[in-house]
């Protein structure tokens, strides 16, 4: 017979065990999505100004909820050995998830003491990360780092060959376009700052070469752009799906 912590702890962590798992998680979900819509939406004046009233509202019942979630989780984390006491309560402080949780909750309670500033606007950003807790992700979340941990080297290469040569790229243009623009490539980093933006291709326009030498380089990092999305995009892509593809044959093998 499983306690009420066991429970508990498959109800939020492997809620696909439990028959009303799955329920508690889309609440959760949703919760989730209620408070990102009301946040963004309270950034337009206009709807601000109107209904600042519901927004708050919201404000306090998703982040209410989110508080009573982490309790819970505090609560139902004593099911696990390695988490047992107040050391290891501490220890799972400190985990990933639940320093997002926290964090996300943090900036409402600082409001209630006059706190308010930027930072603990941006700080409500983390909450969007909550997404990532969603059971429905974590298969793929363990596919993801996978990939990481078994294309390493080859995705380290890739960019470590990018990088070299984005930097000597990046010196031949400053030396081209130096005299002919001192104010625009006044320096090694601001140049870098323009490669990058190139080898990006988002090019803002707000600088560029005009000598023939440095639109020739220009074309070169263009190009080199190209590959940096299509050559680590490609091995990341399909290492990703090889690993879905294992994710869903040990599932079929379990069922």
């Amino acid at each position: 017979m499983k306690s009420i912590v066991e429970n508990l702890y498959e109800c939020l962590e492997t809620p696909k065990k439990l028959r009303w798992g799955t329920t508690i998680q889309f609440i959760i979900f949703l919760m989730i999505i209620l408070n990102i819509i009301g946040m963004s939406l309270d950034t337009v004046q206009e709807l601000h100004n109107s209904y600042y009233a519901w927004f708050d509202f919201i404000e306090i019942i998703t982040v209410s909820f989110f508080m009573f979630e982490l309790i819970l989780r505090y609560i139902s984390i004593g099911y696990k050995q390695e988490y047992k006491g107040w050391k290891g309560r501490i220890k799972f402080t400190f985990t990933p998830f639940i320093l997002i949780d926290i964090i996300s909750i943090l900036p409402t309670f600082l409001t209630f003491f006059g706190f308010n500033s930027s930072f603990l606007r941006i700080l409500r950003l983390f909450r969007v990360f909550k997404l990532l807790r969603v059971s429905k992700v974590s298969s793929f979340e363990r596919a993801l780092k996978r990939v990481f941990v078994t294309d390493r080297e080859n995705l380290l290469m890739t960019f470590a060959s990018i990088g070299i040569i984005l930097i000597i790229l990046t010196i031949i243009v400053y030396f081209v376009e130096n005299n002919a623009q001192p104010k625009i490539f006044s320096s090694i980093p601001q140049t870098l700052w323009w490669a990058v933006v190139t080898l990006s291709t988002v090019g803002y326009g707000d600088m560029y070469p005009i000598t023939v030498f440095g639109r020739i380089i220009t074309a070169i990092i263009t190009m080199i752009g190209i590959a940096f999305y299509a050559i680590p995009g490609s091995l990341f892509t399909v290492a990703l799906i090889e690993e879905i593809k294992m994710e869903n044959a040990k599932k079929h093998e379990l069922s």
